[in-house]
């Protein structure tokens, strides 16, 4: 800095020692109005970095304080039902048909994994367009808070983050019946197969179609696809144990927490 300072009064003495009528001490002139300018704008622009400065400081500090349990972030005030009712925006339009757009959503997004299970942040709004999902950039703004990933210069997410943030867990009443299907099915073994499993389930019997909004035949299919992906992605199961029972009903699960949630609407 100091050597342009000491360039630049160089230069402006020789052009000051010039003639007004010379060319050159014109173009002087007109360079010394223009450094005049930006002399008079600096005031502006050094308070106008520090708002700037001062802002990203306090968000950060926002940042830190999150602690929240279901999203792993909270505020205080408005920010925290905006933030989770985001979160809740995506969960319930991931979590659709039956589990079979939380599988498809899952499985996507597992294939741009790298070897730690992180996936780059600008390809969430593809993994989401290709299920169907839309948003503005202020939900998907909050959704990156929720994953921990919103400052810019983190550029990736957790899969299992993502897993943790929009699948729902069941509660015991339901858990229980799982639990007591699998019994069932295993015929007390460890495990049920994947054929037995698909014999077994009763698309007539869905609440959709008892209440004729589905036909049985659409559900059918959705489920076998879930199961399918979800034996695709634990290693092309042929046969789930008792945890895997539990966790593949979990992702099915899901799509009960958006029906519940609309039926508060």
């Amino acid at each position: 800095m100091n050597n342009l300072r000491r360039s630049y009064n160089n230069y402006n003495n020789y052009y000051m020692n010039l003639n007004e009528g010379n060319p050159l001490a014109k173009s002087h002139q007109q360079l010394l109005n223009i450094n005049n300018n930006i002399n008079n704008s600096m005031p502006l622009i050094n308070s106008n970095f520090n708002n700037f400065q001062n802002n990203r400081y306090n968000y950060r500090n926002r940042m830190n304080s999150l602690d929240n349990k279901t999203t792993g972030i909270s505020y205080n005030g408005s920010y925290v039902n905006s933030l989770k009712n985001s979160v809740d925006y995506f969960k319930s339009k991931i979590n659709i048909n039956n589990g079979l757009n939380y599988y498809k959503f899952i499985s996507d997004l597992k294939s741009k994994c790298s070897t730690d299970n992180k996936i780059l942040k600008n390809y969430l709004p593809i993994a989401l367009q290709n299920i169907g999902v839309f948003y503005t950039q202020n939900e998907l703004q909050k959704f990156f808070c929720a994953l921990g990933c919103e400052d810019i210069t983190t550029n990736t997410f957790s899969l299992q983050k993502m897993i943790e943030l929009i699948k729902s867990e069941m509660n015991d009443y339901r858990k229980n019946l799982v639990i007591n299907a699998f019994n069932y099915l295993s015929k007390n073994s460890n495990s049920v197969s994947l054929k037995t499993l698909k014999e077994s389930f009763k698309p007539e019997k869905h609440p959709a179609v008892l209440n004729k909004r589905r036909n049985a035949n659409d559900i059918y299919i959705q489920f076998s696809e879930s199961l399918e992906i979800f034996a695709n992605l634990n290693n092309n199961l042929n046969d789930l144990n008792l945890e895997q029972f539990i966790d593949f009903y979990s992702g099915i699960s899901s799509s009960i927490f958006r029906k519940c949630k609309a039926s508060r609407k």
